[in-house]
């Protein structure tokens, strides 16, 4: 390419342009398909190859069957099919999701009894009152209640001053997504561990959770990806 003065042509200068082809990145995921039973979740490791630094970005094309979140974390809503998709600038890579009930072959010719998931023990009716009275305790490893008598909720949905929570197998305060069983739904525990209802929004994403004490007060409702003025969905 050369510049020339306009004033005197003599005076030219000249510099060259290379144009080489841009190479997509590369992305690989760790499996390029999954089978999961409703409840389950799966965490995909995605790689990179390019010559710049890259952030990779996941998304399902069917999140009312298999969600997934900013890390790569598959959450197995409800039975079907789903492609994940993992994108980095303009390479990407797909897995395939296929969600089973619980007793479904799972490809391999066996069947998964999942009865040894624990009863969360939450009502079926709600309550107006606190079902546990007791000390909030923190220590290095999260929050757990002590109760009156020094015993500890453990594997149970509880309410607390108004409002439910999950405690873990531990006894410890459950945080972010998790499954139950015994109501086929999911449901998510805020960051200070309350149950979240209504119109959240998650990574991004709109979800609705029933806020109607009826039994099932916090279940997440089946269009994940409504907008707020849109009619809710079904109960997953």
């Amino acid at each position: 390419m050369t510049a020339v003065s306009l004033a005197d042509h003599n005076l030219k200068a000249a510099c060259t342009v290379e144009i080489t082809e841009k190479v997509p990145a590369k992305v690989t995921l760790n499996v390029s398909s999954v089978n999961l039973y409703q409840g389950d979740t799966y965490k995909l490791q995605a790689s990179t190859e390019s010559d710049e630094a890259l952030t990779v970005r996941f998304s399902s094309d069917n999140p009312s069957v298999a969600e997934v979140s900013a890390d790569g974390t598959i959450l197995a809503m409800r039975p079907g099919t789903a492609v994940i998709t993992a994108r980095a600038g303009e390479g990407f890579a797909t897995c395939e999701v296929t969600v089973l009930q619980s007793d479904e072959d799972d490809g391999n010719g066996d069947y998964t009894d999942t009865s040894f998931r624990k009863t969360t023990g939450r009502p079926r009716a709600d309550i107006a009152a606190d079902t546990v009275i007791g000390l909030w305790i923190q220590d290095g490893t999260g929050w757990w209640l002590m109760k009156e008598d020094g015993s500890y909720p453990a594997s149970s949905w509880e309410r607390v001053n108004g409002n439910w929570y999950y405690f873990k197998e531990d006894g410890y305060l459950a945080t972010g997504w998790i499954y139950d069983p015994e109501y086929q739904s999911w449901f998510y525990l805020n960051p200070d561990g309350t149950m979240a209802v209504g119109w959240q929004t998650i990574d991004g994403k709109q979800y609705y959770f029933n806020p109607v004490s009826d039994g099932t007060k916090g279940r997440l409702c089946a269009d994940t990806n409504a907008s707020v003025t849109d009619k809710v969905g079904d109960a997953v």
